[in-house]
């Protein structure tokens, strides 16, 4: 009897601890600094020519604070969101492209979003703001009025009416915490039932 109490007594120490490193691990890393590629034709609205090589990307020095008040209302829709990069688009012929209130479709390859829920945010010198967009595979399509910097942010994966564990509320922590009940449980009936 000894040993199963001991056992028991062992069992409920493992699921305190993995229930312990579930809610501790963080959350995965996101390199901001991913640059992406141009990848498809680009368009502007008033038929100007853009080409690939009139686009510069690189690096941006301005960063995408998703606990900001203003940045977290432009994607409370987006379910776990996170930043997945953030660069600086510069446009060669941007004065005739943006003339007249012009606008310039741009579709970039980024790795790792395919399936996922993307939004784009472009920094207007003052503030933040989502640009229409669209996604196909691990490209999306943004449409600008103005250039630089821009940042994608990502979600889960969109699932198409498939119920999460998250929608039923049974996450890793939960059925953890309901593993270690039982495992009280079971040691609680064992202990009395010895003694009886």
């Amino acid at each position: 009897m000894k040993k199963k109490l001991i056992s028991l007594a062992g069992a409920m120490m493992l699921v305190v601890a993995m229930a312990a490193s579930a809610m501790a691990a963080p959350a995965p890393s996101v390199d901001e600094s991913i640059v992406p590629e141009i990848k498809g034709e680009i368009v502007a609205s008033n038929g100007t020519v853009v080409k690939a090589e009139d686009i510069t990307i690189g690096e941006s020095k301005v960063a995408l604070d998703l606990k900001d008040e203003a940045v977290s209302k432009l994607v409370a829709d987006v379910k776990n969101a996170k930043v997945h990069s953030i660069f600086d688009v510069t446009l060669a012929n941007a004065d005739k492209v943006f003339a007249n209130g012009g606008t310039v479709k741009i579709p970039f390859s980024v790795a790792g979003i395919a399936g996922k829920d993307v939004k784009v945010l472009h920094y207007n010198g003052t503030a933040w703001e989502v640009v229409p967009s669209s996604v196909s595979g691990n490209v999306v399509t943004a449409t600008f009025t103005s250039l630089s910097p821009v940042a994608i942010v990502v979600g889960d994966a969109q699932t198409g009416g498939v119920v999460e564990d998250d929608d039923l509320g049974m996450g890793f922590e939960t059925i953890a915490v309901m593993g270690v009940a039982l495992c009280a449980v079971v040691f609680f009936f064992s202990v009395k039932k010895a003694r009886a």
